[in-house]
């Protein structure tokens, strides 16, 4: 698995896009190493060209808490997760909700189309 970022600061937006095997081992230290340094407002997780999710209900929770460890000190912001695999779109689901019940400082939604979520991204 790959998973390669591109930050465009005109739209405060990070872009993480990930192929082939999703693996937590692979994920929690890009989400540690953001967090935990400089962020843009807006962030995108692409897993359209994901071939096999490995990542647990249980590991995407901890991700869930490492992002919200850090939210007080990173202001609002936006999460965007596309996916489009019925089992990590329903992870996604779910742990956006948790994110959004826990009155984060973010929003996270879910999308199954890469247009939308970069439209949404611009709604005020």
């Amino acid at each position: 698995m790959a998973i390669t970022t591109h930050i465009a600061e005109s739209n405060e937006l990070t872009t993480f896009t990930a192929t082939g095997v999703l693996t937590f081992e692979m994920v929690m230290p890009l989400v540690e190493a953001f967090y935990a340094g400089e962020t843009t407002r807006c962030v995108l997780w692409d897993f359209l060209d994901v071939t096999k999710n490995r990542i647990t209900p249980a590991q995407a929770e901890k991700i869930v808490h490492l992002k919200q460890r850090y939210a007080g000190q990173k202001g609002s912001g936006k999460t965007a997760i596309v996916a489009h695999d019925n089992f990590f779109y329903g992870i996604s689901r779910s742990l956006a909700a948790q994110s959004n019940l826990q009155e984060a400082t973010y929003t996270v939604m879910i999308f199954n189309d890469l247009d939308i979520a970069y439209k949404w991204f611009d709604e005020v």
